[in-house]
Parts: structure tokens; C-alpha cells; sequence
């Protein structure tokens, strides 16, 4: 059985030094956290991995003696050789760690009838690869031979807005061009085709050449469009639509004519999206509106777990006008809850809550103009009656 197999450790990523001839663009990449599990079945083992070998259930006095321990850490030499003491060596050159286990398991047993071995990678080697196309920082890095073409990418500063999802890379030894697709599968949650990362290896993504523009607020994104082209698919193929955007006024455009995009009756709307569609998505504000008659009238940071009563203490509280029994919770312009219920209610984002006056400051000009005018005619009516 294969074992779980993590990254331990990660020697330091150096800078990348420049070539001159080939006007290697000089970057300085950040080691990223490697605590992640790798592939056995998809890593290729290298030149440079220091792999761990374990003997499940223990070493027997003959493997002891052949000097065979219980668990070890090797090296893969530079001529892709795997040596085990006890055990002898292996031809580790193009196997996964699964193969080679397999392969060192099965020359085990060639001694040792009943022997069970584990392997995992302690270190991985590091890989100079090169990216190009419409990324921001195209250029050369050295990173690690656990990392994927995604990891390649973000250290190149992203994508660009108008780039393709969907690369090539040629590996160093001249092979064929190996597909890339960074959209994601909705199968699993993660790329269609991220691979590791090949030593010499170029990466290069293009414009995209079938784009659909997804405009939420004033940023504006460009996805490729696939089979299938229905509307819910190509949103799962993004992610799934973001947490703050309001579906519900979010719109369609083709040719000048918008279609609503969802419903609560029927949810997606049967749209087979073309080249050149664009999805205007409504943001839905990440704050929660107080106004009226607090200390500190406007937005508040959405928290889910906070009630009206909750936001209204954030804003400082009520004043000494203010009538706290009168609150209003208002959602998309209308009313959702008054008075008592409003308070212990949870808002939403985007809601707006309303403490209202009292009476007496809501009228207050009135009352005052009522009192100046009663002033006056009291002061009438005594000189009159002088």
C-alpha cells in the first residue's frame, strides 16, 4: 500500500541569475509553503529528491545485518539512481514515486519473501523553468519540482486580464507540447491540467482566442469558452459565481440586448454563451448601511453573525433622540422587519437599517415655530389689552 506521501522540508529558492545571450529576465521568486500532499501516481522522480524509505512492520536480524534499517533517507544521484542500503539500487530515471516503489519493492522481495515498503519524498529538487505570453512577469524562475504550472503563475504576477486559461508547455527535453487548461474541473474543484513543473520546461499562455467578459464592478475578466457552453457550466468553470455577487440583478449582454441570468423560480437561465458575450454580475456591497438616529451613521463591515441590534451598537448607538422601538431592517429598498423583530434579526449584505427619530425631533422646527408664534401672540394680546 502506498503511503500518504508530504513535503517535509524546501531548500531556499536562490534568485535567478541572468543570461545574457538570452536576455533572461532577472527575477527574485519567494519560496512558497510546500505542506501540501504530492501526487505519487503524478510526481516524477529526478536528480536531486531525497526520498524516505520505511520498512512497515519492521527490520528482521538478516535485513539488520545486510545493513538494511528500518527507515533511511536517500538521494536520487545525478544519473538518476536510487541506491537502498540493504537492498541495492534502482534505475529511478522517468518512474513516479508509485513506480518506483513498486520497482524497489519488487527487488526486495527478490530477498527479503514478505517485505512491505513505504516511500515518501523529503525533499524535492529545484527546477529552473521559464514563463512567457500574457502573464505579467514573464521571465525565468527556479521553484521546485512539487510545484504546478498554477504556482509557476502566480509568481509571474497572475494572468492577465485578456489571457487565455489555456497554455502549452514544452518540456526541457524537447518532447511534445503538453496541453494546459486552468479552469476548473467541476468534477474535482481544481484545473483541468496542472502539471508539475518540469526542469527547462517553458511555459506560454496566449490571449484568449473564444473570450466571454465577466464585468463585476468596474473590473473586467476574460474566460475561455468551452464545451459545454451553457450558462452554469461556464460559471462552475470560473469557481462558481462569487459569494458577493447579487445573481439575481446580475445580466446577460449580447449584442446590445441584456437577459436576466437567474431567477428564483427556475435559477440559471438557459443561455448558450458565444465568443464575445459578456456577464455583468451586480456586486452585492460587503457592508451592512446604518442611518438615522445613531452617533455614527453609515456603512458597517458585514459580519453573518451580527443582529441589526449588533450593527446599531457599531454606529455608536442611539442618541437621545432617537427611538430604538421604531428600527426598520430594509433589504433591495424594501422593509424586512420593524420594531422588536427587526432588532434581534440578522442582516445581510447590503441591508440598510433605519433608527428613527422621535416625534419631538422630527417635528422639532415646527414645534419651535408653533412656540415662537404663541410667543407672539401672547406678547400681541398683552399690549392690546394695555
Amino acid at each position: 500500500m502506498i503511503t500518504t506521501i508530504l513535503i517535509l522540508a524546501l531548500a531556499p529558492v536562490s534568485q535567478v541569475m541572468p543570461d545574457l545571450d538570452r536576455q533572461t529576465t532577472v527575477l527574485e521568486v519567494t519560496p512558497m509553503a510546500l505542506d501540501r500532499a504530492v501526487d505519487p501516481y503524478e510526481y516524477v522522480v529526478g536528480p536531486g529528491d531525497v526520498l524516505g524509505v520505511v520498512v512497515e512492520g519492521g527490520c528482521t536480524p538478516a535485513m539488520l545485518s545486510a545493513g538494511l534499517a528500518p527507515q533511511g533517507r536517500y538521494p536520487v544521484s545525478s544519473d538518476g539512481a536510487f541506491a537502498v542500503s540493504g537492498i541495492g539500487q534502482v534505475d529511478a530515471e522517468s518512474l513516479t514515486i508509485a513506480g518506483l516503489q513498486e520497482r524497489l519493492e519488487s527487488m526486495a522481495r527478490m530477498t527479503y519473501p514478505r517485505i512491505s515498503i513505504g516511500l515518501s519524498l523529503v525533499q524535492s529538487r529545484q527546477v529552473r523553468v521559464r514563463i512567457s505570453g500574457s502573464v505579467f512577469t514573464p521571465g525565468e524562475y527556479v521553484l521546485t519540482a512539487v510545484h504546478r504550472v498554477s504556482d509557476l503563475v502566480a509568481s509571474a504576477g497572475g494572468l492577465t486580464s485578456y489571457s487565455s486559461r489555456l497554455g502549452v508547455m514544452l518540456p526541457g527535453g524537447g518532447d511534445l507540447e503538453l496541453e494546459l487548461n486552468l479552469l476548473l474541473d467541476p468534477a474535482t474543484g481544481r484545473p483541468f491540467s496542472d502539471p508539475y513543473l518540469m526542469n527547462g520546461a517553458v511555459v506560454r499562455f496566449e490571449p484568449c482566442l473564444e473570450p466571454v467578459y465577466v464585468e463585476i464592478g468596474r473590473n473586467l475578466t476574460v474566460w475561455d469558452l468551452m464545451d459545454p457552453r451553457d450558462l452554469g457550466s461556464f460559471l462552475q468553470r470560473m469557481g462558481g459565481a462569487p459569494g458577493d455577487i447579487d445573481l439575481a440583478v446580475s445580466m446577460h449582454r449580447r449584442n446590445g440586448v441584456e437577459t436576466a441570468v437567474w431567477s428564483p423560480d427556475s435559477g440559471y437561465a438557459a443561455i448558450e454563451l458565444e465568443p464575445g458575450d459578456t456577464l455583468l454580475l451586480a456586486e452585492v456591497p460587503r457592508s451592512v448601511t446604518v442611518s438615522g438616529a445613531v452617533a455614527v451613521p453609515g456603512p458597517q463591515p458585514f459580519h453573518p453573525s451580527m443582529t441589526v441590534q449588533d450593527y446599531i451598537a457599531a454606529a455608536g448607538g442611539v442618541v437621545s433622540t432617537g427611538r430604538l422601538g421604531g428600527t426598520e431592517l430594509r433589504r433591495e429598498g424594501e422593509p424586512v422587519e420593524t420594531g422588536g423583530d427587526a432588532l434581534g434579526s440578522c442582516a445581510r449584505r447590503g441591508d440598510v437599517i433605519e433608527v428613527p427619530y422621535s416625534w419631538v425631533a422630527r417635528n422639532g422646527p415646527w414645534i419651535s415655530l408653533l412656540a415662537s408664534l404663541v410667543s407672539i401672540v401672547v406678547v400681541l394680546d398683552s399690549a392690546l389689552s394695555n
